[in-house]
Parts: C-alpha cells; sequence; structure tokens
C-alpha cells in the first residue's frame, strides 16, 4: 500500500513538471485518444459488424479478413483494441478477435474474469498469455480456429 503511494506520488511530481515547463494535457490528451484515421475506423466499423454469439451469449466473437485490410488500406496494428469491444458485450464473459493472415489466422482473447484463464486456451493452439488476455497465430483457417476456440471455450464459460 505505501509503494502504491509512493508511486502515484512521484507520477503526480513527474506530471507537475512537466506542465511547469510548458506540457499540455489537453494536447496529449488529444494526441493519445483523438489520433484516429478513419481508414481505422472503416475497419472497426468492418469488424463490429461481424460480430456474434457463441457458447449461449457467454463469448462474443469477430473477425477480419485480409480483404478487410486490403479495402480499407490499414495494417494488421490498427486493430488494437478491437477485442475490447467484443469483451465489453453485455453478459458475454469472453471476447475474440479473429484475423485472417497470409499464411495463419491469429487470434486474441480477453476474458471479464481471469477464472476463465484464456491463456491455457491459447495453449491448445500453439499461443500463450495471461489468465484474461491470451492470443495465438495459428495455421488453420479462420473457421478451422474458431470451431476450435468455441469448443475449448464452452466448458470455461458454463
Amino acid at each position: 500500500r505505501d509503494l502504491h503511494l509512493s508511486i502515484r506520488r512521484q507520477r503526480q511530481m513527474c506530471i507537475r513538471d512537466r506542465v511547469e515547463c510548458g506540457a499540455s494535457p489537453q494536447m496529449a490528451a488529444e494526441n493519445l485518444y483523438e489520433n484516429v484515421s478513419l481508414a481505422r475506423l472503416k475497419l472497426l466499423k468492418r469488424f463490429l459488424g461481424t460480430l456474434e454469439y457463441a457458447c449461449d451469449g457467454k463469448v462474443c466473437i469477430g473477425e477480419l479478413r485480409q480483404r478487410d485490410f486490403l479495402e480499407t488500406g490499414t495494417s494488421y496494428l490498427d486493430t488494437e483494441g478491437f477485442v475490447d469491444y467484443a469483451r465489453s458485450v453485455s453478459d458475454v464473459s469472453v471476447g475474440v478477435l479473429l484475423e485472417e493472415r497470409k499464411a495463419t489466422t491469429k487470434g486474441s482473447l480477453r476474458a471479464k474474469r481471469k477464472e476463465i484463464r484464456v491463456d491455457r486456451i491459447a495453449a491448445q493452439f500453439g499461443g500463450g498469455g495471461h489468465a484474461c488476455a491470451a492470443a495465438m497465430s495459428s495455421p488453420l483457417s479462420l473457421e478451422e480456429l474458431k470451431s476450435g476456440l468455441i469448443e475449448s471455450l464452452r466448458s470455461r464459460v458454463d
């Protein structure tokens, strides 16, 4: 507890020093949170349009195909945070993002509860991570990986 207070105090002093030297908190916030390309938003729209339930509504899965990246002029880096939209749906325990790549399918898993252990599910497909956040890159097709993940998640979200 004292360590957290000390770290918080140090962070506040660091921020104060930067503001005194001319840093703008508003400009920093705009650059961090309000600096999204239209192409990324179009990719997000495509992802959101694919969201579907699995496992009796406890899993929400969205996907992106190679053509989505090509047609929007985006890259794989532009999907940062997309899986969190799937996880944020009411009554969903796990959000999944599947990305079709040239020779692999990338899967990202995010759980609301650490007891679900999405890291163990990702490990079944050659991936890893943490109890609530994990990923894998699989030689399986998007459809095959999706089917396998749903089967593995079914017993975890009951």
